[in-house]
């Protein structure tokens, strides 16, 4: 029984960072909704959005050496 509750959260896990990799690799907020809610789906449709903005992303073209 554990192991398919331990099976279940995973699924949630997996199918969350599916979609919000998906939002910010594609600017995709669509589905969002049906993994988030209230102030959580909010601030990440404004993240999706400042990410998507070519002002800002230039902090995704940053190249860290040691």
């Amino acid at each position: 029984e554990n192991n398919s509750e331990e099976k279940a959260v995973r699924d949630v896990l997996s199918r969350w960072q599916t979609v919000k990799r998906d939002a910010f690799l594609q600017g995709n907020t669509s589905e969002l909704s049906s993994i988030l809610s209230g102030s959580a789906l909010t601030e990440t449709q404004g993240g999706v959005e400042w990410w998507s903005n070519p002002n800002n992303g230039s902090y995704r073209d940053i190249n860290c050496t040691v």
